[in-house]
C-alpha cells in the first residue's frame, strides 16, 4: 500500500474578506521536474537579459566594496552570539534573569535576521535567484488546492503569475515552504523567548478582558529565524 501523500490544511482569507481553506502537498516527480525545467528556462532567459550568475555577482559586489570576506564573518559571529543566548537561555533557572535573556535573544535574533536579509537582498538580482523564484512559484502553483475538493486553486502556472490577490499569494507560498522544509506554520511562536511572553500574554488577557474576540492572524508576519528558516523568509519575500 503507498503511503499516503503528506499535506498541510490552513485558512486564508481573501481580499473580498471570503474565507477559504486551502492545503499544500508535496509535489510528486512530475511536478518535481517541471519545476526543474521553469528553473532552466527562467535561468536563461536572466541571463539573455543581461543578469549576471550569483559567482559574477559576487566579484562584481566584492570588487566594488559593497561585500567582503569580513561581512560574511560578522554574520557567523552574530549566528554564534544567538546561539549562546539559546543555550543560555534554557540553563537559566532565574525567572527575572530569564526574561532578561529571552529579551536579548529576540533582539539578537532580529538582527542576524536583518544582516541576513541585507545579503540575500543583493543575490536577488542574480540569474540564480531569478530561477529559484521561478521554481518555487511553479511549485506553489501547482500544490495548492482546495482542501474539501482537492481542486487546485489554479489550473494553469499562468493563473497563479497573474493572480492579484496579495495575501492569497503570500500566504500559500509561505505555508508551502514551511511545510516542505520541515517547520510548523507557527514555528516562530515556538522559540523559546516568545513561549513565555505569549504565557504572559495570555493570562494579562484572561485577567483583564476574558470576553476578549481573538483577532485574525496578521498574515504580514516577517519570518525571523535561525538556521535554515530564514531561507523561507528570502523565498516568501523575493
Amino acid at each position: 500500500m503507498a503511503d499516503p501523500i503528506r499535506k498541510r490544511e490552513y485558512e486564508v482569507t481573501l481580499s473580498n474578506e471570503k474565507t477559504v481553506k486551502l492545503s499544500c502537498r508535496e509535489p510528486n516527480q512530475k511536478e518535481s521536474q517541471e519545476a526543474e525545467f521553469e528553473y532552466s528556462k527562467s535561468f536563461n532567459k536572466a541571463l539573455m537579459g543581461g543578469i549576471m550568475p550569483q559567482a559574477r555577482l559576487m566579484d562584481e559586489l566584492v570588487k566594488n566594496g559593497i561585500w567582503s570576506d569580513e561581512k560574511d564573518q560578522e554574520i557567523e559571529a552574530q549566528r554564534e552570539k544567538v546561539i549562546k543566548l539559546e543555550d543560555a537561555f534554557e540553563k537559566e533557572k532565574d525567572e527575572d534573569r530569564k526574561k532578561s535573556i529571552g529579551e536579548d535573544l529576540k533582539e539578537e535574533r532580529q538582527s542576524l535576521y536583518s544582516m541576513r536579509q541585507a545579503k540575500s537582498e543583493m543575490f536577488a538580482h542574480s540569474a540564480e535567484a531569478k530561477a529559484d523564484s521561478a521554481q518555487r512559484d511553479y511549485l506553489v502553483a501547482v500544490v495548492t488546492e482546495e482542501a474539501d475538493t482537492g481542486r487546485k486553486v489554479w489550473k494553469r502556472f499562468e493563473d497563479f503569475q497573474n493572480e492579484q490577490d496579495g495575501g492569497l499569494l503570500f500566504r500559500s507560498t509561505y505555508e508551502y515552504l514551511t511545510f516542505i522544509n520541515g517547520l510548523d506554520s507557527d514555528f516562530m511562536e515556538k522559540f523559546p523567548e516568545n513561549q513565555d511572553k505569549e504565557s504572559e500574554e495570555e493570562s494579562e488577557k484572561t485577567e483583564e478582558s476574558p470576553k476578549e474576540e481573538p483577532q485574525p492572524e496578521d498574515q504580514t508576519e516577517k519570518v525571523v529565524s535561525e538556521e535554515g528558516s530564514e531561507t523561507v523568509s528570502a523565498s516568501v519575500e523575493g
